[in-house]
């Protein structure tokens, strides 16, 4: 009964969550492995009681062991599928499952010979089912015939959430990033690189389109469409070994749209954690708390405070960077054809748990931003691991390797933190360092602002790609001159005190000016190369005025958002004035 109800209860959960994906089209932040992983999880989970009413039924106690082996595996069964119907409250949850326990027990007691033969069928067909899915294929591989030998590799490695400000490359006191440092003594160091958003999705389907983020589909709750062509499917048909391996499982894993024409994907894992996570009651964070409670003091809180709700988002077992780069160099060695990958490294994101051996780098104890210092050290030092060993494979030289961030994060400028919710200088400003001897300039730094959403065309362009353009010019070329970052008004459900809670914003930067476009009907224009903390706002001086005029037409032809009307003219006449 613990197989066939745990089986039943976790395709439930799996279909009910397919739906969501396939219908609605929204993110369940699930594994694929979920068709089989809820099941098993769910089986595992009803074997702990079962396994203590079979031990009372071996020492004799028969009848009353039947009867509450059936009400509670059919009372957990209950619970699992009635908790995806969001609103109702716990009490009535689980007032639902224990109904459900009560038939389920009174049925067995009534046929017992009949409960136990279907339920030996239906338990042994189902678990041959998971089974099956279990050793399924995960991924189809490219069938376009191989690349020439000779043509560049390409290796994008993007720290999330690293903003340059917190990079020794770009002066911080802490020490950061030596191996970052050193890759750009031998490459190139864009010292105002830019990001097209400032947050996840949108940066990563504009830097692997080339399509500004705005104009994109990717939101807080709907993944990147493929209505316009990546970099990784252009390699891919043109014959590169393609393979992401990333760490950020909201937004690069597999519903994202961010893989994309990545013919090997590595994003959750296969582990007890995440078998656990991918049970509806797993997910709850009573039963998590319960799960990983070390005293019966704390089991008796988290009874107390009785948290039965599926979080907005699911929990997973996410990758460190050191599993994703020994990941990344296990696919590359075996690589005869040229290979494109992508490596996203989560390490230096909320919630800013640096791994052993770093908890303790720059302070002890760490506060957050010790801790975020800490992370993008390790992701630093995982560099250096992977640029050695494709050293000694003798392909680094023969390798574009691409060192940036997708967005970077706020530690209280503006009294704002975290990031996505403004387009300030801390969330777009971003590292960007280039290396391939002979096609990238060693030692070099420029100083002119460039979008990342020119890395597409710039891989196509080293690359000798011909099959497809996309949108954009090489960064090596000059980039497209217009350095344009958008983001979308804050989520629903993450509201907060921030520019982003009044609307989408939009932001500009050319030469040393920063304008921002703003929800609601506000303009900023600053200089970051005179005030870089961005304190002083220059719309209201007479010269500004005149520039913020000039950025905002520009900007006005380029953005998408926000639709806010334009900054006239008439404007710095009334300043002119005063």
């Amino acid at each position: 009964m613990a197989v066939l109800l745990g089986t039943t209860s976790g395709t439930l959960h799996a279909a009910l969550t397919w739906g969501r994906r396939v219908f609605l089209d929204r993110f369940t932040w699930t594994s694929r492995d979920l068709a089989w992983m809820a099941p098993l999880g769910d089986v595992v989970l009803f074997l702990v009681p079962a396994a203590v009413w079979a031990l009372a039924i071996a020492l004799g106690w028969r009848r009353g062991a039947r009867v509450v082996t059936l009400f509670t595996l059919g009372a957990l069964a209950a619970t699992s599928v009635v908790l995806h119907l969001t609103g109702l409250h716990p009490l009535a949850t689980v007032a639902l499952g224990l109904g459900v326990g009560v038939r389920l027990a009174q049925w067995g007691v009534r046929a017992p010979e009949r409960a136990a033969m279907w339920g030996r069928r239906a338990a042994t067909l189902s678990l041959v089912g998971v089974l099956a899915l279990m050793v399924a294929e995960r991924r189809p591989g490219s069938s376009a015939a191989p690349a020439a030998p000779g043509r560049p590799n390409v290796l994008v490695l993007i720290w999330d959430t690293v903003r340059a400000a917190n990079t020794s490359l770009h002066g911080y006191e802490r020490p950061t990033t030596p191996a970052l440092q050193a890759m750009a003594a031998e490459g190139t160091m864009f010292a105002t690189a830019i990001s097209p958003s400032s947050w996840t999705l949108p940066s990563h389907g504009s830097m692997f389109t080339g399509v500004e983020s705005a104009r994109l589909s990717a939101s807080w709750r709907r993944p990147l469409d493929a209505a316009h062509p990546s970099v990784a499917e252009v390699l891919r048909d043109d014959g590169y070994r393609t393979g992401a391996f990333v760490g950020n499982l909201f937004y690069t894993h597999h519903e994202s749209g961010v893989d994309r024409g990545f013919t090997t994907l590595r994003d959750f894992r296969r582990s007890p954690r995440q078998l656990f996570w991918s049970t509806t009651l797993g997910q709850t964070r009573l039963l998590t708390r319960l799960a990983w409670a070390r005293s019966p003091g704390e089991w008796w809180t988290h009874l107390r405070e009785f948290q039965l709700r599926l979080p907005a988002e699911a929990r997973s077992d996410r990758r460190r960077a050191s599993e994703i780069t020994s990941e990344f160099l296990d696919w590359q060695a075996g690589s005869v054809t040229p290979f494109f990958a992508f490596l996203n490294l989560y390490d230096a994101h909320d919630p800013y748990d640096a791994p052993e051996g770093y908890d303790s780098l720059f302070a002890r104890p760490q506060a957050p931003r010790d801790a975020y210092d800490a992370g993008i050290r390790y992701m630093d030092d995982e560099l250096q691991r992977v640029l050695q060993v494709l050293r000694e494979r003798g392909v680094l030289d023969q390798t574009l390797v691409i060192v940036t961030s997708d967005h970077g994060e706020q530690w209280g400028e503006h009294g704002l933190h975290n990031h996505g919710n403004s387009l300030y200088l801390p969330v777009i400003h971003v590292p960007l360092v280039m290396r391939l001897p002979g096609v990238v300039p060693a030692g070099a730094r420029l100083d002119a602002p460039v979008s990342l959403t020119d890395l597409a065309s710039t891989i196509l362009a080293v690359t000798g790609t011909t099959r497809a353009t996309l949108p954009g010019r090489s960064l090596l070329a000059g980039g497209r001159g217009v350095v344009i970052a958008e983001t979308e008004a804050l989520d629903p459900s993450a509201r907060a005190r921030s520019p982003a809670e009044h609307g989408p914003l939009a932001s500009i930067v050319r030469d040393s000016l920063q304008y921002l476009r703003n929800g609601d009907s506000t303009y900023q224009l600053f200089d970051i190369v005179r005030d870089p903390a961005q304190a002083h706002d220059l719309t209201g001086t007479p010269a500004g005025c005149v520039a913020a005029v000039a950025l905002d037409s520009i900007l006005r032809a380029h953005a998408a958002l926000p639709r806010t009307p334009a900054f006239a003219m008439a404007r710095c006449t009334a300043v002119a004035g005063s």
